[in-house]
Parts: C-alpha cells; structure tokens; sequence
C-alpha cells in the first residue's frame, strides 16, 4: 500500500517508505502510528483531534487516541511492481507505538479488481 498522503494542506516534511498494512478483522478503524504521522506526514500534533475516552483495545486495556484532521488519501500497490491500485481514503486512529492495521472501516470497501480471465469485485 502506498504511503498515506492528508488529503487537506498537510505534506510531508520528507520522503517515507509506503507502510504495508495488516488487515485485523477484529479492529474496528485502522491505525496508524503516531509518530509516522506527524514525522512522515507532517501532520502536526496540535492538528490531531484527540478521541475522547480512548479507544479500547482487544484484552480491554484503554489507551489514548486521536484521529487526522481529514481522511487520508490512500492506493493500494499491486505486488513488488509498484503499479498503482485503488485509490480509497482512511480514516485512522492514530496511537502511540501503534501497528499498521486496516481495519472493518476500510478493509470492508468495496474495491474492483481485475484479472486477465475476468473482472470480480472483493
């Protein structure tokens, strides 16, 4: 998956690897670490919008979050080869020391994929 970029003014302070993400089904929203966003998004931390009450994860425990200001645009990547995808946007949780998880919110769009014998949907 390639980089995500804020769709709103934000851009990056410097060029970044494109983090490859995990899909958790049992993740409500994706996640996203916080210090990815705001060192290679350039999102400033005063920007973020803190989710009040945190957010709770699988064993119960409850930590804090925010979220971006805007929906990030996203594409995913096709294998090694770097050929463009889907574009979609995500709208991430964004947590300290955080995975990169995809979670229902996004994973359960609808994206058209096509193959030589036939076009399907997933």
């Amino acid at each position: 998956m390639a980089a995500p970029t804020p769709s709103r003014d934000h851009v990056a302070s410097r060029s970044c690897a494109s983090p490859t993400f995990t899909v958790d089904s049992g993740a409500t929203r994706s996640c996203i670490d916080l210090s990815y966003a705001t060192r290679n998004l350039g999102i400033p931390e005063s920007d973020l919008v803190e989710v009040l009450g945190g957010v709770d994860l699988a064993d119960g425990t409850n930590i804090p979050a925010w979220t971006t200001p805007d929906p990030l645009d996203c594409q995913v990547l096709i294998g090694d080869t770097q050929r463009s995808g889907v574009m979609f946007a995500l709208d991430p949780f964004v947590i300290e020391n955080s995975d990169f998880l995809l979670g229902q919110q996004d994973f359960f769009e609808g994206f058209t994929s096509r193959s030589s014998a036939a076009s399907h949907s997933s």
